[in-house]
Protein backbone atom coordinates (compact mmCIF):
# COMPACT_ATOMS: atom_id res chain seq x y z
CA UNK A 1 0.00 0.00 0.00
CA UNK A 2 1.52 3.34 -1.30
CA UNK A 3 2.30 5.76 1.44
CA UNK A 4 -0.40 8.48 0.51
CA UNK A 5 -3.19 5.47 0.14
CA UNK A 6 -2.17 4.39 4.09
CA UNK A 7 -2.61 8.22 4.84
CA UNK A 8 -6.15 8.12 3.47
CA UNK A 9 -6.89 5.22 4.63
CA UNK A 10 -5.92 5.77 8.42
CA UNK A 11 -7.33 9.65 8.09
CA UNK A 12 -10.69 7.56 6.92
CA UNK A 13 -10.54 5.25 10.11
CA UNK A 14 -9.71 8.28 12.30
CA UNK A 15 -12.39 10.44 11.04
CA UNK A 16 -14.79 7.86 11.17
CA UNK A 17 -13.82 7.34 14.85
CA UNK A 18 -14.10 10.93 15.47
CA UNK A 19 -17.64 11.35 13.96
CA UNK A 20 -19.13 8.61 16.11
CA UNK A 21 -17.09 10.11 19.40
CA UNK A 22 -18.29 13.52 18.17
CA UNK A 23 -21.61 13.06 17.80
CA UNK A 24 -22.05 10.62 21.65
CA UNK A 25 -20.08 13.90 23.14
CA UNK A 26 -22.42 16.15 21.31
CA UNK A 27 -25.25 14.06 22.88
CA UNK A 28 -23.39 14.23 26.30
CA UNK A 29 -22.56 17.92 25.86
CA UNK A 30 -26.29 17.84 25.64
CA UNK A 31 -27.44 16.79 28.47
CA UNK A 32 -25.11 18.05 30.88
CA UNK A 33 -26.03 22.01 29.54
CA UNK A 34 -29.88 21.33 30.38
CA UNK A 35 -29.27 19.25 33.48
CA UNK A 36 -26.53 21.59 34.99
CA UNK A 37 -27.47 25.21 33.48
CA UNK A 38 -25.17 28.03 33.34
CA UNK A 39 -23.87 27.95 36.89
CA UNK A 40 -23.16 24.73 37.55
CA UNK A 41 -21.82 24.03 34.02
CA UNK A 42 -19.83 27.12 34.97
CA UNK A 43 -18.47 24.52 38.10
CA UNK A 44 -17.34 22.57 35.66
CA UNK A 45 -16.15 24.58 33.20
CA UNK A 46 -13.75 26.24 35.64
CA UNK A 47 -12.80 22.70 36.88
CA UNK A 48 -11.74 21.34 33.31
CA UNK A 49 -10.21 24.73 32.29
CA UNK A 50 -8.06 25.02 35.54
CA UNK A 51 -7.27 21.31 35.17
CA UNK A 52 -6.15 21.66 31.30
CA UNK A 53 -3.72 24.72 32.15
CA UNK A 54 -1.72 21.87 33.73
CA UNK A 55 -2.27 19.26 31.08
CA UNK A 56 -0.74 21.48 28.33
CA UNK A 57 2.24 22.34 30.32
CA UNK A 58 2.89 18.66 31.30
CA UNK A 59 3.24 17.77 27.85
CA UNK A 60 6.28 19.01 27.90
CA UNK A 61 6.95 18.81 23.49
CA UNK A 62 7.15 14.57 24.04
CA UNK A 63 4.15 13.90 22.19
CA UNK A 64 6.37 15.69 19.00
CA UNK A 65 9.73 14.70 19.77
CA UNK A 66 8.18 10.86 20.01
CA UNK A 67 6.10 11.42 16.21
CA UNK A 68 9.19 12.95 14.62
CA UNK A 69 11.80 10.21 15.83
CA UNK A 70 9.47 7.30 15.94
CA UNK A 71 11.03 5.71 12.63
CA UNK A 72 14.28 6.49 13.70
CA UNK A 73 17.13 4.01 13.86
CA UNK A 74 17.30 4.70 17.89
CA UNK A 75 13.58 3.43 18.19
CA UNK A 76 13.60 0.60 16.03
CA UNK A 77 14.54 -1.43 19.82
CA UNK A 78 11.85 1.02 21.19
CA UNK A 79 14.19 2.87 23.86
CA UNK A 80 13.04 6.08 23.17
CA UNK A 81 9.96 5.32 23.46
CA UNK A 82 10.19 3.45 26.49
CA UNK A 83 11.94 6.45 27.30
CA UNK A 84 9.84 9.03 26.47
CA UNK A 85 6.28 7.29 28.16
CA UNK A 86 8.39 6.96 31.27
CA UNK A 87 9.18 10.44 31.24
CA UNK A 88 5.56 11.52 30.54
CA UNK A 89 4.17 9.01 33.71
CA UNK A 90 6.77 10.71 36.32
CA UNK A 91 6.37 14.65 34.54
CA UNK A 92 2.41 14.06 34.56
CA UNK A 93 1.98 12.45 37.88
CA UNK A 94 4.03 15.45 39.37
CA UNK A 95 2.10 18.27 37.45
CA UNK A 96 -1.06 16.74 38.39
CA UNK A 97 -0.48 16.62 42.09
CA UNK A 98 0.45 19.91 42.07
CA UNK A 99 -2.63 21.08 40.41
CA UNK A 100 -4.62 19.07 42.98
CA UNK A 101 -2.18 21.10 45.90
CA UNK A 102 -2.96 24.40 44.68
CA UNK A 103 -6.87 24.85 43.70
CA UNK A 104 -7.38 24.89 47.62
CA UNK A 105 -6.03 28.33 47.52
CA UNK A 106 -7.76 29.63 44.86
CA UNK A 107 -10.32 31.78 47.08
CA UNK A 108 -12.19 32.43 44.35
CA UNK A 109 -13.42 28.78 43.40
CA UNK A 110 -16.58 27.01 45.07
CA UNK A 111 -15.80 24.34 47.26
CA UNK A 112 -17.35 22.08 44.33
CA UNK A 113 -14.16 23.00 41.92
CA UNK A 114 -11.66 22.19 44.41
CA UNK A 115 -12.97 18.86 44.82
CA UNK A 116 -14.14 18.59 41.41
CA UNK A 117 -10.07 18.90 40.28
CA UNK A 118 -9.00 16.29 42.74
CA UNK A 119 -11.69 13.36 41.35
CA UNK A 120 -11.02 14.36 37.39
CA UNK A 121 -7.22 14.62 37.74
CA UNK A 122 -6.76 11.16 36.61
CA UNK A 123 -8.52 11.72 33.73
CA UNK A 124 -6.06 14.32 32.16
CA UNK A 125 -3.09 11.39 33.18
CA UNK A 126 -5.59 8.91 31.05
CA UNK A 127 -5.38 11.77 28.20
CA UNK A 128 -1.62 12.63 28.21
CA UNK A 129 -0.94 8.84 28.02
CA UNK A 130 -3.15 8.24 24.63
CA UNK A 131 -1.78 11.03 23.21
CA UNK A 132 1.71 9.05 23.34
CA UNK A 133 -0.22 5.52 22.77
CA UNK A 134 -1.41 7.73 19.23
CA UNK A 135 1.90 8.16 17.82
CA UNK A 136 2.73 4.26 17.76
CA UNK A 137 -0.32 3.52 16.04
CA UNK A 138 0.39 6.78 13.41
CA UNK A 139 3.98 4.67 13.05
CA UNK A 140 2.49 1.48 12.07
CA UNK A 141 -0.71 3.12 10.23
CA UNK A 142 -3.11 1.41 12.63
CA UNK A 143 -5.57 4.37 13.59
CA UNK A 144 -8.68 2.03 13.39
CA UNK A 145 -7.67 0.98 16.90
CA UNK A 146 -7.60 4.98 17.71
CA UNK A 147 -10.90 5.33 16.62
CA UNK A 148 -12.03 2.06 18.08
CA UNK A 149 -11.10 3.30 21.34
CA UNK A 150 -12.67 6.71 20.69
CA UNK A 151 -15.92 5.11 20.11
CA UNK A 152 -15.60 2.67 23.35
CA UNK A 153 -14.72 5.85 25.26
CA UNK A 154 -17.71 7.86 24.16
CA UNK A 155 -20.16 4.89 24.37
CA UNK A 156 -18.74 4.86 28.04
CA UNK A 157 -19.31 8.22 28.52
CA UNK A 158 -22.23 8.18 27.59
CA UNK A 159 -24.18 5.28 29.24
CA UNK A 160 -22.72 6.41 32.73
CA UNK A 161 -23.79 10.29 32.18
CA UNK A 162 -27.16 9.16 31.29
CA UNK A 163 -27.05 6.79 34.48
CA UNK A 164 -25.71 9.96 36.90
CA UNK A 165 -28.51 12.10 35.36
CA UNK A 166 -32.01 9.88 34.83
CA UNK A 167 -31.16 7.04 36.88
CA UNK A 168 -29.22 8.52 40.32
CA UNK A 169 -30.13 12.25 39.87
CA UNK A 170 -26.31 12.76 41.13
CA UNK A 171 -24.41 15.85 41.38
CA UNK A 172 -21.52 17.63 39.05
CA UNK A 173 -18.48 15.17 41.23
CA UNK A 174 -19.97 12.19 39.49
CA UNK A 175 -20.61 13.21 36.45
CA UNK A 176 -16.65 13.97 36.61
CA UNK A 177 -16.15 10.33 37.99
CA UNK A 178 -17.74 9.39 34.39
CA UNK A 179 -15.52 11.05 32.53
CA UNK A 180 -12.74 10.02 34.47
CA UNK A 181 -14.16 6.38 34.08
CA UNK A 182 -14.21 6.81 30.20
CA UNK A 183 -10.89 8.00 29.91
CA UNK A 184 -9.67 5.18 31.61
CA UNK A 185 -11.47 2.72 29.28
CA UNK A 186 -9.52 4.86 26.16
CA UNK A 187 -6.04 3.98 27.79
CA UNK A 188 -6.94 0.25 28.81
CA UNK A 189 -7.91 -0.12 25.09
CA UNK A 190 -4.79 1.41 23.53
CA UNK A 191 -2.56 -0.21 25.85
CA UNK A 192 -3.80 -3.42 24.94
CA UNK A 193 -3.60 -2.65 22.00
CA UNK A 194 -0.20 -1.30 21.44
CA UNK A 195 1.33 -4.46 22.80
CA UNK A 196 0.18 -5.78 18.91
CA UNK A 197 3.08 -3.69 17.74
CA UNK A 198 5.29 -2.76 20.87
CA UNK A 199 6.42 -3.89 24.62
CA UNK A 200 6.62 -0.64 26.64
CA UNK A 201 8.60 -1.33 29.10
CA UNK A 202 9.92 1.47 32.45
CA UNK A 203 13.11 2.86 30.81
CA UNK A 204 15.27 5.65 32.88
CA UNK A 205 18.10 6.13 31.15
CA UNK A 206 18.50 10.33 32.08
CA UNK A 207 21.23 10.56 29.30
CA UNK A 208 18.45 9.66 26.85
CA UNK A 209 15.97 12.12 28.88
CA UNK A 210 18.75 15.05 28.66
CA UNK A 211 18.72 14.27 24.95
CA UNK A 212 14.87 14.32 24.96
CA UNK A 213 14.87 17.54 27.09
CA UNK A 214 16.86 18.87 24.59
CA UNK A 215 14.79 18.77 21.72
CA UNK A 216 11.38 19.57 23.77
CA UNK A 217 12.42 22.00 25.90
CA UNK A 218 11.36 24.99 22.89
CA UNK A 219 8.50 22.73 22.46
CA UNK A 220 7.53 22.73 26.03
CA UNK A 221 7.89 26.63 26.17
CA UNK A 222 5.91 26.85 22.75
CA UNK A 223 3.38 24.85 24.42
CA UNK A 224 3.47 26.96 27.82
CA UNK A 225 3.58 30.32 26.64
CA UNK A 226 0.48 28.75 23.97
CA UNK A 227 -1.72 28.07 27.23
CA UNK A 228 -1.45 31.46 28.25
CA UNK A 229 -3.30 33.14 25.63
CA UNK A 230 -5.69 29.35 25.17
CA UNK A 231 -6.79 28.65 28.08
CA UNK A 232 -5.91 31.47 30.46
CA UNK A 233 -9.26 33.50 29.25
CA UNK A 234 -11.61 30.80 31.10
CA UNK A 235 -9.48 31.29 34.57
CA UNK A 236 -9.21 34.90 34.55
CA UNK A 237 -13.32 35.06 33.86
CA UNK A 238 -13.66 32.82 36.75
CA UNK A 239 -12.05 34.82 38.94
CA UNK A 240 -13.34 37.87 37.48
CA UNK A 241 -16.92 37.27 37.20
CA UNK A 242 -19.78 34.41 38.95
CA UNK A 243 -19.63 30.67 37.27
CA UNK A 244 -23.00 31.43 35.56
CA UNK A 245 -20.84 33.68 33.13
CA UNK A 246 -18.26 30.76 32.95
CA UNK A 247 -21.16 28.55 32.25
CA UNK A 248 -22.54 30.79 29.21
CA UNK A 249 -19.04 31.16 27.74
CA UNK A 250 -18.15 27.44 28.30
CA UNK A 251 -20.93 26.76 25.31
CA UNK A 252 -20.05 28.02 22.64
CA UNK A 253 -16.44 27.53 23.12
CA UNK A 254 -17.36 23.61 23.82
CA UNK A 255 -18.33 24.08 20.42
CA UNK A 256 -15.12 25.65 18.88
CA UNK A 257 -13.08 22.86 20.88
CA UNK A 258 -15.00 20.02 19.05
CA UNK A 259 -14.35 21.87 15.78
CA UNK A 260 -10.55 22.50 16.24
CA UNK A 261 -10.21 18.46 17.01
CA UNK A 262 -10.30 18.04 12.93
CA UNK A 263 -7.26 19.18 12.13
CA UNK A 264 -4.67 17.50 14.75
CA UNK A 265 -6.07 14.44 13.39
CA UNK A 266 -5.08 15.33 10.22
CA UNK A 267 -1.53 17.19 10.83
CA UNK A 268 -0.30 14.34 13.45
CA UNK A 269 -0.67 11.75 10.38
CA UNK A 270 1.07 13.85 7.74
CA UNK A 271 4.00 15.66 9.79
CA UNK A 272 6.11 12.54 9.19
CA UNK A 273 6.35 13.12 5.89
CA UNK A 274 7.22 16.69 6.40
CA UNK A 275 10.11 15.85 8.39
CA UNK A 276 11.40 13.24 6.10
CA UNK A 277 10.40 15.55 2.94
CA UNK A 278 12.83 18.35 5.00
CA UNK A 279 15.40 16.24 6.06
CA UNK A 280 16.09 14.61 2.72
CA UNK A 281 15.78 18.11 1.08
CA UNK A 282 13.15 17.28 -1.11
CA UNK A 283 11.88 20.92 -1.76
CA UNK A 284 9.30 20.46 -4.33
CA UNK A 285 7.77 17.69 -2.59
CA UNK A 286 7.56 19.57 0.51
CA UNK A 287 6.40 22.42 -1.25
CA UNK A 288 3.21 20.54 -2.62
CA UNK A 289 2.89 18.57 0.67
CA UNK A 290 2.47 21.68 2.64
CA UNK A 291 0.10 23.70 0.09
CA UNK A 292 -2.27 21.08 -0.20
CA UNK A 293 -2.47 20.27 3.74
CA UNK A 294 -3.35 23.88 3.77
CA UNK A 295 -5.95 23.80 1.10
CA UNK A 296 -6.98 20.41 2.64
CA UNK A 297 -7.64 22.14 6.25
CA UNK A 298 -9.08 25.43 5.12
CA UNK A 299 -11.92 23.35 2.95
CA UNK A 300 -12.55 22.13 6.29
CA UNK A 301 -13.16 25.30 8.14
CA UNK A 302 -14.61 27.67 4.99
CA UNK A 303 -18.04 26.16 5.39
CA UNK A 304 -17.68 25.95 9.36
CA UNK A 305 -17.10 29.42 9.55
CA UNK A 306 -19.73 30.88 7.19
CA UNK A 307 -22.51 28.08 8.15
CA UNK A 308 -21.36 28.61 12.12
CA UNK A 309 -21.65 32.15 11.58
CA UNK A 310 -24.92 32.20 9.83
CA UNK A 311 -26.51 29.56 12.12
CA UNK A 312 -25.07 30.66 15.38
CA UNK A 313 -27.85 31.16 17.12
CA UNK A 314 -30.34 28.20 16.74
CA UNK A 315 -27.41 25.82 17.12
CA UNK A 316 -26.74 27.73 20.40
CA UNK A 317 -30.80 26.86 21.29
CA UNK A 318 -30.42 23.19 19.75
CA UNK A 319 -27.08 22.79 21.75
CA UNK A 320 -27.74 24.16 25.36
CA UNK A 321 -31.88 24.81 24.92
CA UNK A 322 -33.85 28.07 25.83
CA UNK A 323 -33.28 27.43 29.67
CA UNK A 324 -30.12 26.88 29.76
CA UNK A 325 -29.34 30.80 30.75
CA UNK A 326 -31.87 33.66 31.69
CA UNK A 327 -30.09 35.35 27.95
CA UNK A 328 -29.91 32.98 25.60
CA UNK A 329 -29.31 35.25 22.55
CA UNK A 330 -25.66 35.78 23.62
CA UNK A 331 -24.71 32.18 23.32
CA UNK A 332 -24.72 33.03 19.56
CA UNK A 333 -23.56 36.31 19.89
CA UNK A 334 -20.07 34.79 21.16
CA UNK A 335 -20.02 31.71 18.90
CA UNK A 336 -20.46 34.53 15.60
CA UNK A 337 -17.05 35.63 17.82
CA UNK A 338 -15.33 32.76 18.35
CA UNK A 339 -15.48 31.33 14.66
CA UNK A 340 -13.73 33.60 13.10
CA UNK A 341 -10.63 31.68 15.24
CA UNK A 342 -11.73 28.47 13.43
CA UNK A 343 -9.74 29.29 10.26
CA UNK A 344 -6.52 30.85 12.30
CA UNK A 345 -6.61 27.11 14.26
CA UNK A 346 -7.32 25.06 11.58
CA UNK A 347 -4.03 26.44 9.29
CA UNK A 348 -2.15 27.14 12.63
CA UNK A 349 -2.30 23.56 13.51
CA UNK A 350 -0.43 22.82 10.99
CA UNK A 351 1.69 25.12 10.84
CA UNK A 352 2.83 24.88 14.65
CA UNK A 353 3.54 21.17 13.44
CA UNK A 354 5.81 22.03 10.07
CA UNK A 355 7.56 24.60 11.99
CA UNK A 356 8.50 21.65 14.42
CA UNK A 357 9.54 19.72 11.47
CA UNK A 358 11.98 22.47 10.05
CA UNK A 359 13.50 22.18 13.45
CA UNK A 360 12.59 26.16 14.11
CA UNK A 361 10.94 25.84 17.01
CA UNK A 362 13.26 27.55 19.12
CA UNK A 363 12.95 30.25 16.31
CA UNK A 364 9.25 31.00 16.91
CA UNK A 365 9.51 31.15 20.93
CA UNK A 366 9.42 34.73 20.79
CA UNK A 367 6.49 34.94 18.29
CA UNK A 368 4.72 32.78 21.49
CA UNK A 369 6.18 34.49 23.77
CA UNK A 370 4.93 38.19 21.99
CA UNK A 371 1.25 37.22 21.56
CA UNK A 372 1.32 35.45 24.73
CA UNK A 373 2.20 38.60 26.73
CA UNK A 374 -0.50 40.78 24.42
CA UNK A 375 -3.32 38.05 24.83
CA UNK A 376 -2.64 38.17 28.73
CA UNK A 377 -2.40 41.86 28.64
CA UNK A 378 -5.60 41.54 26.11
CA UNK A 379 -7.80 39.43 28.82
CA UNK A 380 -6.61 41.35 31.95
CA UNK A 381 -7.73 44.64 30.41
CA UNK A 382 -10.84 43.47 28.52
CA UNK A 383 -12.75 40.56 30.42
CA UNK A 384 -13.23 42.91 33.66
CA UNK A 385 -15.54 45.62 31.77
CA UNK A 386 -16.45 43.35 28.43
CA UNK A 387 -16.89 39.79 30.27
CA UNK A 388 -16.85 36.80 27.54
CA UNK A 389 -16.82 39.68 24.71
CA UNK A 390 -13.25 40.53 25.67
CA UNK A 391 -12.52 36.58 26.38
CA UNK A 392 -13.86 36.28 22.63
CA UNK A 393 -11.87 38.96 20.50
CA UNK A 394 -8.76 38.24 22.53
CA UNK A 395 -9.36 34.44 21.67
CA UNK A 396 -9.58 35.29 17.93
CA UNK A 397 -6.33 37.64 17.94
CA UNK A 398 -4.17 35.47 19.26
CA UNK A 399 -4.75 32.47 17.08
CA UNK A 400 -4.85 34.80 13.93
CA UNK A 401 -1.08 36.40 15.39
CA UNK A 402 0.26 32.70 16.16
CA UNK A 403 -0.62 31.47 12.54
CA UNK A 404 0.98 34.15 10.97
CA UNK A 405 3.74 34.29 12.70
CA UNK A 406 4.62 30.74 11.94
CA UNK A 407 4.04 30.75 7.98
CA UNK A 408 6.65 33.52 8.66
CA UNK A 409 9.24 31.45 10.41
CA UNK A 410 8.52 28.78 8.15
CA UNK A 411 9.05 31.23 5.11
CA UNK A 412 12.15 31.88 6.21
CA UNK A 413 13.23 28.92 6.57
CA UNK A 414 12.22 26.85 2.98
CA UNK A 415 10.98 30.37 1.30
CA UNK A 416 7.90 28.53 0.67
CA UNK A 417 5.07 30.54 0.95
CA UNK A 418 1.39 29.30 0.36
CA UNK A 419 -0.83 30.54 -2.76
CA UNK A 420 -3.97 32.17 -2.47
CA UNK A 421 -5.69 30.83 -5.37
CA UNK A 422 -6.63 27.57 -4.41
CA UNK A 423 -7.89 29.20 -0.78
CA UNK A 424 -9.96 31.78 -2.72
CA UNK A 425 -11.75 29.27 -4.92
CA UNK A 426 -12.73 27.49 -2.00
CA UNK A 427 -13.56 30.81 -0.06
CA UNK A 428 -16.14 31.20 -2.70
CA UNK A 429 -17.66 28.38 -2.86
CA UNK A 430 -17.95 28.45 0.42
CA UNK A 431 -19.43 32.13 -0.07
CA UNK A 432 -22.23 29.84 -2.44
CA UNK A 433 -22.99 27.52 0.48
CA UNK A 434 -23.95 30.82 2.69
CA UNK A 435 -25.93 32.09 0.09
CA UNK A 436 -28.01 29.14 0.08
CA UNK A 437 -27.90 28.90 3.70
CA UNK A 438 -29.05 32.17 4.46
CA UNK A 439 -31.95 31.81 1.67
CA UNK A 440 -33.17 28.77 4.08
CA UNK A 441 -32.17 29.74 7.27
CA UNK A 442 -35.48 29.79 8.71
CA UNK A 443 -35.99 25.77 7.71
CA UNK A 444 -35.70 23.23 10.39
CA UNK A 445 -31.93 23.25 11.28
CA UNK A 446 -30.75 20.06 10.72
CA UNK A 447 -31.85 20.43 7.12
CA UNK A 448 -30.33 23.17 6.47
CA UNK A 449 -27.21 21.85 7.40
CA UNK A 450 -27.28 18.71 5.24
CA UNK A 451 -28.68 20.75 1.98
CA UNK A 452 -25.97 23.45 2.78
CA UNK A 453 -23.08 20.28 2.60
CA UNK A 454 -24.51 19.45 -0.44
CA UNK A 455 -24.57 22.38 -1.77
CA UNK A 456 -20.54 23.32 -0.51
CA UNK A 457 -20.04 20.23 -2.60
CA UNK A 458 -21.26 21.08 -5.62
CA UNK A 459 -19.50 24.23 -5.22
CA UNK A 460 -16.03 23.01 -4.77
CA UNK A 461 -16.84 21.00 -8.09
CA UNK A 462 -17.81 23.98 -9.95
CA UNK A 463 -15.23 26.27 -9.16
CA UNK A 464 -12.61 23.69 -8.76
CA UNK A 465 -11.45 24.01 -5.50
CA UNK A 466 -11.28 20.11 -5.65
CA UNK A 467 -11.07 18.66 -9.02
CA UNK A 468 -12.87 15.46 -10.15
CA UNK A 469 -9.65 13.97 -10.49
CA UNK A 470 -8.40 15.15 -6.92
CA UNK A 471 -11.96 13.45 -5.92
CA UNK A 472 -11.36 10.89 -7.75
CA UNK A 473 -8.17 9.85 -5.73
CA UNK A 474 -9.23 10.76 -2.50
CA UNK A 475 -12.41 8.26 -2.96
CA UNK A 476 -10.35 5.76 -4.19
CA UNK A 477 -7.60 6.28 -1.37
CA UNK A 478 -10.18 6.18 1.20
Amino acid sequence: MSLLRQVAHNTALQFSGKIIGTALGFFVALMMFRYLGDERYGNFNTTISYLQLFGIIMDLGLYVVLLKHINSAENKTGRLQDNIFTLRIVTATIFLAIAIGTVWFIPQYPLIVQWGVVVVAANFFFITMNQLFQAIFQQHRAMGWVAIAEVMSKLTLFGSTVSVIYVFQAGLLSILAAIVLAGGVQTLILWLASRRYTRLHAAFELPVWKRIMRESWPIAVAIALNLIYFKSDTIILSIYHSQATVGIYGVPYKMLEVLISLPVMVVGLIMPVFSLQYEQHDQAGFAQLYQRSINLLWMMAAPLIVGGWLLAQPLMLMIAGDEYTSNPAVLGQLFRILIFAVAAIFIGTLTGYVVVAVNKQRTIIAGYAFVAVTALTGYLWLIPHYSYFGAAWVTVYSETAMMLIAIAVIYRATKVLPSLAGLLRITLAAGVMGLGVYWMQHWPLLLVIALGALLYAFALLAVKGITRDELKTVLKHG
